[in-house]
């Protein structure tokens, strides 16, 4: 069984992964879809003297919630199955262990090449840690 891990900021190349993800279900099988959202810590003063630590992580959920929208309409419109999760933490330290506790095929974060390229062609992301994000 295929397991992706998407981190998704709601941008344009984090939306060309998701469609990427998608074009490689469509190959076959059933693929387990985990779509990710990183917030940063909110360690401000400014915020903490406001806003204690539940209303804190009910902002960060609904700002998560928020970004990962277009990946939900981009999944559900192609009929593929897939999960989300919004974490907090420094972003790149999150992704791994997220990654490293779902322990996923493959880590998309950036499509970097013609989106119209087909696996096993395209190169996609960064390496960050050996993970392939």
């Amino acid at each position: 069984m295929l397991k992706f891990l998407i981190p998704f900021d709601g941008s344009e190349p984090a939306q060309r992964a998701v469609v990427h993800v998608i074009r490689i279900a469509r190959l076959g099988g059933e693929p387990r879809v985990l779509v990710l959202n990183v917030r940063e810590p909110a360690d401000s003063w400014q915020i903490r003297s406001f806003l204690n630590q539940e209303e804190i992580a009910q902002m960060q959920q609904s700002e998560g919630e928020a970004d990962l929208r277009r990946a939900r309409e981009l999944l559900d419109e192609a009929g593929v199955a897939y999960r989300t999760l919004v974490a907090a933490g420094p972003i790149a330290q999150t992704i791994a262990e997220v990654a490293e506790r779902e322990e996923p095929l493959a880590v998309r974060q950036r499509f970097d090449v013609d989106p119209t390229c087909r696996p096993p062609r395209c190169h996609l992301g960064d390496d960050v840690g050996g993970l392939g994000v």
